[in-house]
């Protein structure tokens, strides 16, 4: 693909089979992360933005907790939510953003977004901690938006994983100009695969997605899976609801279905870099 230009008409005709055909000629096969929703926890304004903020407690051990502030939060403040969030959930990997980036074990950044150009957001790092980035993308995001957003992304430190994200979640209520196609959003995930650094995953999101896509998107790149997470909550507003709920049994079954190898998510003193 970087070779020439023939994946971009590949991209504007909507042929995301042959993309994912390129994809596979030139990258090696991954192993999938995963992240079930039972394993995750909403704190703060977070909490609002998703459905698993309602769910009962389950016996599952938690092992990603997501705490954003909640408006006008203080530093102190939020601190101390991260805090509250350790001690009831240590082995989980805390992730968010906000007056406290430092107490974070993962920080979340806006990307920015692809449209018919790139329009960055993220600048340099707020810490030192590895960074999930969530780049949104409109229905006529373009193959040069992609690339300009790759070559921002690779200039990030500590960028672990991108997670791009259509401008309206799910697909319950077509919103024109923000809901993409299933053909847009997997091509998506092929180019950002193809373009990102090699030790960076590309994550598709089944609560911004759909669970169906998601597992698509497996074939056409993915090698992370997750639903809600630091980059839905940094990207949507709190009003936006998560397009489906996959626990770990479900998300086991559909990567093998799709002929990967599925790998679980990692406890936070596994995963330092």
């Amino acid at each position: 693909m970087t070779k020439d230009d023939n994946w971009k008409e590949l991209f504007r005709n909507h042929r995301h089979l042959l993309l994912a055909l390129k994809l596979r000629a030139d990258q090696p096969a991954r192993i999938i992360r995963c992240l079930g929703d039972e394993q995750v926890v909403l704190m703060g304004s977070a909490a609002g933005g998703a459905r698993q903020s309602k769910r009962k407690a389950t016996e599952h051990e938690i092992l990603s907790a997501v705490v954003t502030p909640e408006t006008k939060m203080s530093s102190e403040e939020l601190t101390a939510l991260i805090k509250e969030a350790r001690s009831e959930y240590p082995k989980a990997e805390i992730s968010g953003y906000g007056p406290a980036p430092s107490e974070f074990d993962t920080v979340g950044v806006l990307l920015g977004l692809a449209g018919s150009e790139f329009i960055a957001e993220a600048g340099e790092a707020t810490s030192s901690k590895p960074v999930i980035a969530a780049l949104q993308y409109s229905p006529d995001v373009s193959p040069e938006a992609l690339e300009s957003a790759c070559q921002a992304a690779a200039q990030i430190p500590g960028l672990r994983s991108v997670v791009p994200l259509p401008l309206a979640a799910g697909d319950r209520i077509p919103l024109e100009g923000a809901t993409t196609s299933g053909p847009t959003d997997v091509m998506v995930v092929s180019v950002l695969r193809h373009f990102l650094p090699a030790e960076v995953r590309v994550r598709a999101s089944w609560a911004a997605l759909g669970w169906k896509v998601a597992q698509m998107a497996l074939i056409h790149g993915a090698d992370e899976l997750a639903g809600w997470s630091v980059a839905e909550s940094v990207a949507y507003s709190t009003r936006v609801r998560a397009a489906a709920r996959v626990e770990t049994d479900e998300v086991k079954c559909g990567v093998e279905e799709a002929g990967k190898v599925w790998a679980p998510w990692l406890a936070v003193e596994e995963v330092a870099r």
